[in-house]
């Protein structure tokens, strides 16, 4: 249990839950039997139940002379890889249609792989499908191998690859939330004072313009280096003052 802790990274709780469970359905399929594994007093305990005479009758399996280990371990490691995606799915989840930062390690068929920083410094393989890229910087010196670009974080989801659960993280650069995330960040970076400030991105049209509400005045600054990293597209910022 402790090795499967140490390669994962999952609580003991949760190797003991994959353990239960995977054991519990390997061997009814095995027996055809319903079989129970529990863990009791330090060590693991089957039990088959059968019918009877109009009831049910207990089988203890002894599983240190069981077969077949080389096969469970193989079933425990997808089961404990499955157990690693969910709980990122739910770590990372709630990130979603945030900005994130990404180098740009390869074009792709279909679009880019890029990898994507998290807040606590952790780095996540993502793609950035072409059809998800304006027209006017899909193939362009923008996204050259090693850049660090601006991304929209639009999905994470578990999938199985070759039968192996894995997250699939899909970016963006069309996404009315980048400019406004963007320009979010331009703001805290020259020090402006968030409190207080609305900012919404009414508008977008991709490569083109995009329009801004805000209910104050903000720095020129901010704006210029959003429209920069946006590749120029111009950023038309509306001030609405009466806007609460």
């Amino acid at each position: 249990m402790t090795a499967f802790v140490d390669q994962y990274g999952l609580s003991r709780a949760t190797v003991l839950e994959v353990i239960v469970n995977t054991l519990s359905h390997i061997l009814s399929r095995w027996h055809q039997m319903e079989v129970m594994v529990l863990y009791s007093e330090g060590r693991l305990q089957a039990v088959g139940y059968s019918p009877y005479f109009g009831g049910h009758r207990d089988w203890d399996i002894d599983l240190r002379t069981m077969r077949g280990w080389n096969t469970i371990k193989r079933m425990l490691d997808q089961e404990m890889s499955r157990a690693v995606c969910i709980k990122d799915v739910r770590a990372f989840k709630s990130r979603e249609h945030e900005l994130r930062w990404g180098e740009i390690l390869k074009h792709q068929e279909e679009g880019l792989l890029v990898e994507v920083m998290m807040d606590d410094g952790q780095t996540l393989l993502a793609e950035c499908p072409y059809v998800r890229i304006g027209k006017h910087e899909r193939h362009s010196e923008v996204f050259k191998r090693g850049a660090i670009r601006a991304f929209h974080l639009r999905r994470i989801d578990p999938i199985l690859l070759n039968g192996t659960p894995r997250l699939r993280i899909i970016l963006d650069r069309e996404s009315k939330r980048l400019p406004e995330c963007l320009l979010r960040e331009r703001l805290v970076a020259h020090n402006v004072r968030m409190i207080g400030l609305h900012l919404l991105c009414e508008q977008r049209i991709v490569g083109m313009k995009t329009v801004i509400r805000v209910n104050r005045q903000i720095p020129r600054d901010p704006i210029i280096e959003t429209a920069c990293e946006l590749s120029g597209e111009r950023i038309q910022v509306k001030v609405d003052k009466k806007w609460h």
